[in-house]
């Protein structure tokens, strides 16, 4: 996100002259939905590894095991870890 703020700082210092950048409020607005959808997209990483946690607890307590299998992160678990930073 850095960025798209910094284009859009640098649009603004040459907003005089012409170029192929949208108008500084379109370039604001889709900022403004990356950055929503970024936020979604993490909550969603979340609630996988909440659910994966309950899952793994169902689990083991139907076949009668001890713990939930926490210490074994899934594929997407694995992904959400390594994502970059925000």
């Amino acid at each position: 996100m850095q960025n798209l703020r910094t284009a859009i700082v640098r649009n603004e210092n040459h907003q005089g002259h012409a170029g192929t950048q949208p108008p500084l409020a379109t370039q604001r607005r889709i900022v403004a939905e990356l950055e929503t959808e970024r936020k979604l997209a993490e909550a969603n990483r979340e609630l996988i590894v909440r659910m994966e946690k309950k899952m793994w607890a169902k689990l083991a307590e139907m076949w009668g095991e001890e713990g939930t299998r926490e210490d074994t992160p899934s594929e997407r678990t694995k992904l959400a870890d390594s994502s970059p930073s925000r």
